[in-house]
């Protein structure tokens, strides 16, 4: 929410209000971990000084930019190989159970 409002403000030319909606925007998203919320903040900040001919920061937060989207990617994959490996859990419990059942019903 602070980044949409820091991005109006720099649209309006306040900078001092964008700078600080975009701290704010930073800090809420550091708080709650969220890598992707940072990453986007980071690369609209990036945005904010090169538009201001500040490149050196600029790039300090590209560079962000590009760690918080790492962490997040990483954040991903993690969580997608968590799935797969209780889908893969489950299926092999569900067809050794389907195995066991037949066996039992074949001796019957």
């Amino acid at each position: 929410m602070d980044c949409w409002k820091a991005q109006l403000y720099v649209e309006l030319g306040h900078r001092q209000a964008a700078l600080k909606s975009f701290e704010n925007a930073y800090a809420y998203a550091e708080i709650i971990e969220d890598f992707k919320q940072l990453a986007n903040v980071c690369k609209a900040i990036a945005t904010f000084y090169a538009d201001l001919g500040d490149f050196k920061t600029a790039y300090t937060y590209l560079q962000e930019h590009d760690k918080m989207e790492q962490l997040h990617e990483d954040e991903v994959n993690k969580r997608q190989r968590l799935e797969l490996e209780v889908k893969y859990e489950a299926e092999k419990e569900y067809g050794s159970q389907r195995y066991c059942d037949c066996k039992l019903r074949a001796c019957k």
